[in-house]
C-alpha cells in the first residue's frame, strides 16, 4: 500500500488546535499508511499518542537533529577552487547520481530528483574531475550524456533545505563535502533564504561538516511512520 506523506506543525504553545486537528481532521488519511514528515520536537508527543489512538502502537521513527544558517552568514561563505576538480551546478542528467548516493533510494527517486534538478536550476552542487568535466562539456547537449559523475554532491531545494550529501569513497577527507555545501548554502542564501537541513544521527561525518560550514543545531525533528491496523476503514464522507 502506497505511503501517503503529511506534515504538520504548531505554533501554539498550547498545541490544542494540533491535538484536535489530530483526532478529527478527515485531512490525516488514518486507515492509509502515513509518512509525517519533519515533525518539531514539540510536536511529536501529541502525534505519538493520536498514532496509537488509531491503532499503531509502535509507528516507527526516524530521528533528526536541525540544523540552521542564516542567510547573512551564509552569503559569506568562501568557495575556494580544489586543484584538479571542477565545482559546477548539477543538472536532471546527474539524477542518478544524487540517486545512487542517497540512503533510501527507491522505485521512482531517480525520477523525482531529475525534476528537482530541473526546477531548481542553480541550487544542488556538484564536484567533477576537470578531465570529466571536460568531457561533460563536449557532449553538453547529447543524448546520454551525463555518465561522469561528480565526485561529491549536494542537492538544494526551492524551500531552502539542503538534502543529500555524499562524497565518493575514494575521495572522502578531503573536504569536499564541506565544499558543496558551502556553495548550495551561498547559492540558497543568494535567493534571499535562510539554510537548513535535518541530519539523521548520529552522523558525526556529516555533523562535523555542518559545524566547520557554520551551521547549528536548533530542534529536532523526526519522520514517523504509520501504519493502521488491518481492519482500518476509510472514513466516511
Amino acid at each position: 500500500m502506497t505511503e501517503v506523506s503529511v506534515a504538520l506543525h504548531s505554533t501554539d504553545p498550547t498545541l490544542s488546535a494540533l491535538r484536535r486537528a489530530l483526532r478529527h481532521s478527515r485531512h490525516v488519511p488514518w486507515h492509509l499508511p502515513v509518512n509525517f514528515e519533519s515533525v518539531h520536537e514539540r510536536c511529536l508527543p501529541e502525534l505519538m499518542a493520536a498514532a496509537r489512538q488509531h491503532g499503531d502502537p509502535a509507528p516507527r521513527l526516524n530521528a533528526t537533529h536541525k540544523m540552521f544558517m542564516t542567510r547573512e552568514a551564509a552569503l559569506k561563505l568562501d568557495v575556494s577552487a580544489v586543484p584538479g576538480l571542477v565545482l559546477r551546478p548539477l543538472e536532471p542528467r546527474h539524477a542518478k547520481a544524487v540517486d545512487d548516493g542517497w540512503a533510501y533510494a527507491c522505485p521512482g527517486s531517480e525520477g523525482m530528483f531529475a525534476a528537482v534538478l530541473a526546477r531548481n536550476p542553480g541550487l544542488s552542487w556538484g564536484l567533477f574531475r576537470e578531465e570529466d568535466a571536460a568531457v561533460e562539456d563536449a557532449a553538453a547537449g547529447e543524448r546520454g550524456s551525463g555518465d561522469r559523475e561528480p565526485v561529491a554532491l549536494i542537492l538544494g531545494t526551492w524551500y531552502g533545505g539542503l538534502g543529500i550529501l555524499y562524497t565518493a569513497a575514494s575521495h572522502r577527507r578531503r573536504g569536499l563535502g564541506e565544499l558543496v555545501t558551502r556553495a548550495a548554502s551561498r547559492a540558497l542564501a543568494q535567493r534571499g533564504l535562510d539554510v537548513h537541513c535535518n541530519i539523521v544521527y548520529p552522523n558525526p561525518a556529516s555533523a562535523a561538516t555542518l559545524a566547520k560550514v557554520g551551521f547549528e543545531r536548533v530542534c529536532d525533528c523526526t519522520w514517523l511512520h504509520y501504519k493502521p491496523p488491518p481492519s482500518s476503514p476509510p472514513p466516511s464522507r
